[in-house]
């Protein structure tokens, strides 16, 4: 969704105030963020 975001404030201009280099900025970070909750889960996920 956040990529969505800067994408579309890259096309038509700033979204609710932000440009387009901040969105980017921060679906970067989202990315990464998400990445490592993703391997926090596979480090303790549970032997069934």
């Amino acid at each position: 969704m956040a990529l969505l975001g800067a994408w579309i404030a890259d096309l038509f201009g700033p979204l609710l105030g932000l440009s387009s280099t901040h969105l980017f900025a921060d679906a970067t970070v989202l990315a990464l963020l998400s990445l490592g909750l993703f391997a926090d889960a596979w480090w303790h996920r549970q032997e069934a």
